[in-house]
């Protein structure tokens, strides 16, 4: 397939060279053209303007930070959807709320422009693999148009519904992840503040069947002072956000959501915003 891609980020720069890797065609842009560097040696095109990149693509991919993010590269006449052709198919992968995505898909609509909502289950060692989990929400045919892409970057793709429900399917994911990650924070710092050798309480944790693996892993390098990025505190705290609003905008209260929230924003203002997310409860420690 004829493939763009806008945003070529830690999460953007691995699923493009996967794209690559399968044999798609593949155009890209990104803001700060420095980070299309790699995809270029590789054999991507680069664009300088989303217009530019999407002109002529089968499909189009955004992977990008926030919803402001994705209009910005989206709308006017610079924008992605200016450049796509009547029928091609945008796949807006970045992790944004429900309601953005409905908005997305009916200013695709206005233009001829098929568009579903695909957020990624995964980091970025994931998306390297190809073992990324998309959550997407679209029209049956839209997402069987996605399918080629799907299968270069993934292990398994979960239709959920119509346009904004790929994007609640990863909030709620998100929910999930985050008020764990805080809790196994929190469930480290207890058990060696009552005297419990960090590596032995992590064995023990993990034995339980209580604290799933991927948090024993990140807590294990918690423990190590390694905060090296798979996804940033700066990225967790947004999605925190955005579950917030989208609750409240459905009349929902979810009063741990709202405790988590303030615990990544003291985080995030504490200076540990590009570090990795399970920094949350240790960026106090350092900062004090």
């Amino acid at each position: 397939m004829r493939l763009a891609l806008i945003g070529t980020g830690m999460m953007g720069e691995r699923m493009g060279q996967r794209l690559l890797d399968a044999g798609h065609e593949l155009a890209v842009y990104n803001r700060t053209t420095r980070r299309t560097r790699t995809l270029a040696a590789a054999g991507a095109a680069v664009a300088a303007t989303p217009r530019e990149a999407a002109s002529g693509a089968e499909a189009v991919l955004t992977v990008l930070a926030d919803p402001d993010a994705v209009r910005a590269a989206a709308y006017g006449d610079a924008g992605l959807l200016a450049g796509m052709r009547m029928g091609s198919l945008w796949m807006d992968v970045s992790t944004v709320g429900p309601d953005d995505s409905r908005e997305f898909a009916a200013t695709a609509r206005e233009r001829g422009v098929s568009m579903i909502d695909a957020p990624v289950s995964g980091s970025v060692g994931a998306a390297g693999k190809g073992m990324l989990v998309f959550l997407v929400g679209g029209a049956e045919e839209h997402v069987a148009a996605a399918r080629p892409v799907f299968d270069a970057l993934g292990r398994a793709s979960i239709h959920l519904g119509p346009s904004g429900a790929g994007s609640a399917g990863k909030l709620a994911a998100n929910t999930f992840l985050l008020s764990a990650m805080a809790a196994g924070v929190e469930a480290l710092r207890f058990g060696v503040s009552q005297g419990v050798e960090p590596s032995a309480l992590l064995t023990a944790l993990g034995r339980t069947g209580i604290v799933p693996a991927w948090a024993v892993e990140k807590l294990e390098r918690v423990e190590e002072g390694d905060l090296r990025p798979a996804f940033t505190l700066a990225l967790a705290e947004k999605d925190l956000g955005l579950i917030v609003a989208q609750a409240a905008a459905v009349g929902e209260d979810l009063p741990l959501v709202h405790a988590v929230h303030a615990l990544y924003a003291e985080a995030l203002a504490r200076g540990r915003g590009d570090l990795d997310f399970s920094s949350v409860e240790s960026g106090r420690a350092a900062a004090d």
